[in-house]
């Protein structure tokens, strides 16, 4: 019996889709700096590239090599994290309709976070009011470790004092989600939103370049390859995600 649904929190809770362009503003303005002849439409066509012929989570990581050279990125990539982790609330909104959802699995499940994701999260999911239904924190920069590592989600279990099969993890991406936390024996929850139903619009040109860059390639929205990739259930939806949790809980 499943006792412990483990969220995710980018592209789950908060929407990582603005703080993702901000930090490609970032690159570009680095890529700008250093007088090397590339337009930001060129960034984009390499990191949609990067997304679907290699299925590269880091596919922002790969852009500043290519663009900046491995020194430069060396020197300047943890800086520019840094200066993204402090504009976090402003840059990661929460996505519309999850609120009910935590709120109504709090009912029937003891919760979890599992994510990748900086310290600065944990303000802004306590001033949002959510914070106070997670009973364990695993975020990556509390734990450790990052997915897709499984002593992430084993940091999490001891902590809940679960087995695997006990629990459920509820994620956005194949491979840093839906992979380890089966391998490990729990159930699993693909949550593949549209971009235009998160609730965010681009403010800018360019974030509206980068928006547009998602439509053709996300992280995200890379599907399984094979039976040993695909999710327990997947959902497009909150509504999907609270009627889901509730088919686990009645199994």
């Amino acid at each position: 019996m499943v006792e412990w649904a483990f969220f995710d929190i980018g592209n789950v809770i908060l929407n990582d889709d603005p703080a993702m362009a901000q930090l490609y503003f970032y690159i570009f303005e680095l890529i700008q700096e250093n007088k090397r002849a590339i337009s930001f439409e060129d960034m984009l066509d390499f990191r949609e590239n990067s997304i679907l012929r290699n299925r590269n989570g880091r596919h922002h990581y790969a852009v500043a090599e290519e663009y900046l050279g491995k020194d430069i990125v060396h020197k300047k990539y943890k800086a520019m994290l840094k200066r993204l982790a402090a504009e976090w609330e402003q840059v990661s909104p929460m996505i519309d309709g999850i609120r009910p959802v935590i709120e109504d699995a709090a009912k029937h499940f003891k919760l979890g976070l599992i994510a990748n994701q900086p310290e600065e999260v944990i303000p802004i999911l306590e001033k949002n009011g959510l914070m106070e239904y997670f009973a364990v924190n695993a975020i990556s920069a509390a734990a450790g470790f990052s997915k897709p590592d499984m002593r992430i989600f084993k940091y999490a279990l001891q902590a809940a004092g679960c087995q695997p099969q006990q629990a459920v993890m509820i994620g956005d991406r194949i491979d840093n989600d839906i992979i380890p936390a089966a391998a490990l024996g729990m159930k699993t929850i693909w949550v593949n939103i549209p971009l235009d139903s998160k609730g965010y619009k681009p403010s800018d040109r360019l974030e509206a370049m980068y928006f547009n860059s998602i439509r053709k390639a996300s992280a995200s929205q890379l599907k399984p390859r094979n039976d040993h990739e695909k999710p327990d259930y997947a959902v497009k939806s909150m509504s999907e995600l609270m009627n889901t949790l509730h088919k686990i809980r009645m199994n």
